[in-house]
């Protein structure tokens, strides 16, 4: 396929964060296609492994690179390190983590010779920006604190980019599976059904999304890229609509009708991602992503 970019094979990439949703869902996608590098996963602690874990790096960022080197020098060399560590979404959450996190990885990232690295940022960085989609140039505008973890990250990439290290900063938007929508789809029934706010045009909110399987294969080609622009949206070139995802899902579900449109609309302009991969994100929409939870179980 014309996506599958050659001149990586063999190299050797840190996944951080492999613990969280997103993370065990691209681990389970790449246990059945393998990426075109070895991905080592990363943990803080070594309890509670399952047998396929008995390889991970056991590694707390925050207690210095040391262990890191050590892991390195009995392992072999890391080209790169994809970065999904940090705070879940809470109310109690101490996002100022999301930072620190990244700030103590990429120390070790430069103590160890790594010399890419790919951030998973998110589109939170935009707001509630409506209208057309954001394409990477719109102005960062986050409505939270969360949103403003992510753009104080992105300003810690800009700091540290430099001819010997490579970053990029991927501006997710809504991963099926990790989102509120087919979390609380899975838990409703029918006399507790999902609601899923209709607007006046008979639909949902339209929102960016891509499937856990289709975004193992969009990193595992960033990885083949010879160069990347410091920020990039991920997502599919086309939005979907909450009622699609209900409808698709099987979950019971009622409508709540909103009179206010102004965030219906709230979407990624993704055609720089779909350029630098072509082929890669056509014929994928809403069916097909479900399809890559249910029938590969990539539910998190």
């Amino acid at each position: 396929m014309s996506w599958n970019i050659a001149g990586s094979r063999g190299t050797r990439w840190l996944f951080v964060g492999g613990s969280g949703r997103i993370g065990r869902m691209l681990r389970g996608a790449w246990h059945r296609e393998p990426p075109r590098s070895v991905v080592v996963w990363q943990r803080r602690a070594a309890h509670a492994l399952e047998p396929a874990a008995l390889t991970d790096v056991i590694w707390d960022p925050a207690s210095g690179p040391a262990r890191l080197e050590y892991e390195v020098a009995r392992g072999g060399d890391l080209t790169g390190m994809f970065f999904f560590a940090g705070v879940t979404p809470s109310p109690s959450a101490d996002y100022a983590q999301n930072v620190s996190i990244l700030e103590h990885c990429v120390v070790a990232a430069r103590a160890v010779g790594v010399k890419r690295l790919i951030v998973a940022s998110s589109s939170a960085v935009y707001g509630a920006a409506p209208g057309g989609p954001l394409n990477e140039s719109a102005a960062l505008n986050p409505v939270n604190e969360y949103g403003r973890s992510k753009v104080a990250m992105e300003a810690v990439c800009d700091e540290h980019r430099a001819d010997d290290l490579e970053i990029v900063c991927l501006r997710i938007g809504n991963v099926l599976g990790a989102d509120a929508l087919m979390v609380n789809a899975r838990s409703a029934r029918h006399d507790n059904p999902l609601r899923v706010d209709i607007f006046a045009d008979g639909h949902g909110a339209r929102r960016t999304y891509i499937g856990p399987a289709t975004l193992a294969r969009v990193l595992d080609a960033l990885t083949g890229l010879p160069s990347w622009p410091a920020c990039l949206n991920v997502g599919l070139v086309a939005p979907v609509t909450m009622d699609q995802l209900a409808q698709i899902s099987g979950a019971p579900w009622v409508q709540n009708p909103k009179s206010d449109n102004r965030l219906q609309n709230i979407t990624l302009d993704c055609s720089q991602l779909a350029a630098l991969m072509p082929g890669l994100l056509d014929d994928v929409g809403p069916v097909s992503m479900y399809n890559e939870l249910t029938n590969l179980n990539l539910w998190p």
